[in-house]
């Protein structure tokens, strides 16, 4: 994804032990970092000062070590470490790293601005390689019929968020949350098919507040079910599923894998063969359902 400056950006290519690579000994995601812009790239010893996009012409894109103008972001998280195995520089490779996103070794563009892109779930298998990139909001809003999910990224020294909440229609903030200490917020309690406003402000003064809206699913039935998750899946792959159709606010909801309490909405399958999901709602009332459903995992 380009930066503000438009001349520098990120490339990504498959790349694998064939033909005129057979020497590589390894396949798999590379990622490439190339600045073409009007960045100050440093001394040269030849031409002095440079702008990166003047060593392109000048044939010293990478002769100053500390600004190379074309290089590879290495999965292991070392820079420009030529003696590296092909297999430390691919993705996920030895180290099997599987995202490249703001939070990874700290990767920003050379003006020290994050990434607008992150990468995540990197796959490598029989010669395909798979992935999904998002665009790097912030807030970034993920949401359900009855939960939104709001991640945020925190800059300028500031170490924690506040957030508010309301619907559209309302005069009032419903909900409001201080001293977030995570990157995420969970926030339960909505209703289906209303549009919501949210304001973040930080503990640092000199951030002005940010606001973002969104708008929850609407109810598609009577019927409350398991969604996210198909009946064959593949065992240690993380699958984010979630309970449609809760015709109530509920008060509380429980996950359980094959009995055992999972994390909320998120379900890894660690052996194979069949495996039961089961969704435990609570409702103010104090009344409960039990929603349960049987998947079969297989190996990759």
């Amino acid at each position: 994804r380009k930066n503000s400056s438009k001349k520098e950006f990120w490339c990504i290519e498959r790349r694998s032990s064939e033909k005129w690579d057979a020497d590589l000994n390894s396949n798999g995601l590379l990622i490439y970092h190339i600045d073409y812009s009007n960045n100050n790239s440093g001394n040269d010893d030849k031409y002095g000062a440079q702008l990166a996009k003047d060593r392109w012409n000048t044939n010293t894109i990478n002769t100053n070590p500390t600004h190379p103008c074309a290089r590879f972001v290495e999965s292991s998280g070392v820079s420009n470490n030529h003696n590296l195995n092909p297999k430390a520089v691919m993705y996920p490779g030895n180290n099997n790293r599987t995202t490249f996103t703001v939070d990874d070794y700290g990767y920003s563009d050379w003006s020290g601005n994050p990434l607008l892109t992150s990468l995540t779930d990197i796959t490598n298998s029989n010669g395909v390689v798979t992935l999904i990139a998002t665009a790097n909001e912030n807030p970034v809003i993920t949401f359900g019929q009855r939960e939104a999910n709001i991640a945020f990224r925190l800059t300028g020294g500031a170490t924690n968020w506040n957030l508010k909440i309301k619907p559209r229609s309302s005069a009032s903030w419903s909900q409001v949350i201080e001293n977030i200490a995570t990157k995420e917020y969970l926030v339960s309690k909505l209703e289906p098919n209303t549009e919501y406003l949210v304001e973040i402000t930080t503990n640092n003064a000199s951030d002005g507040a940010v606001e973002s809206s969104f708008k929850t699913e609407a109810l598609t039935s009577n019927y409350a079910y398991i969604s996210g998750i198909s009946t064959n899946v593949i065992s240690g792959v993380k699958y984010d599923i979630s309970v449609k159709n809760i015709q109530q606010a509920p008060k509380s909801v429980k996950w359980l894998i094959n009995g055992t309490v999972a994390a909320n909405g998120i379900s890894t399958f660690n052996s194979t063969g069949t495996q039961l999901i089961e969704c435990v709602i609570t409702y103010e009332n104090g009344d409960t359902e039990s929603i349960k459903r049987t998947v079969n995992a297989t190996k990759n």
